[in-house]
């Protein structure tokens, strides 16, 4: 008679991400796998970082163990914390092929640079007054 396994995920510990780097599968002529935000509009690919979890997790009466997956991955707004571009000089800006006076907050989806903004439309044949 078979037994039926049973698996508990009990918790999830925490959630991280890290900075982008290029896939494992992807090969080009960069020795490091930092990713930039001019190799994704060359090669029209999204900039975007992975993100990771980790579970606590247990099958059938074995203890606990702990384990870390990956969720997939997360567009990286460009300069802000998570970009690899945060906190470089005028110099290395132009080493990596960006613009020095850019400042960024826009995210790079299939080589397209994406902006999101709010947009605020009065209604139409609606009063509006101030004071």
């Amino acid at each position: 008679m078979l037994r039926r396994s049973e698996i508990r995920v009990n918790t999830c510990l925490n959630f991280y991400k890290r900075k982008p780097v290029i896939d494992t599968n992807v090969v080009l002529s960069d020795k490091n796998n930092i990713l930039y935000p001019s190799d994704c509009r060359a090669r029209q690919i999204n900039y975007s970082a992975p993100l990771f979890a980790t579970l606590k997790r247990r099958f059938d009466t074995e203890y606990p163990e702990s384990i870390t997956v990956k969720l997939g991955n997360i567009p990286v707004m460009v300069k802000t914390d998570f970009c690899n571009l945060k906190g470089l000089d005028m110099h290395e800006l132009i080493k990596h092929k960006e613009e020095c006076n850019d400042f960024g907050a826009y995210f790079i989806i299939n080589g397209i640079e994406k902006l999101i903004r709010m947009i605020v439309i009065q209604r139409r044949n609606y009063p509006l007054g101030f004071k």
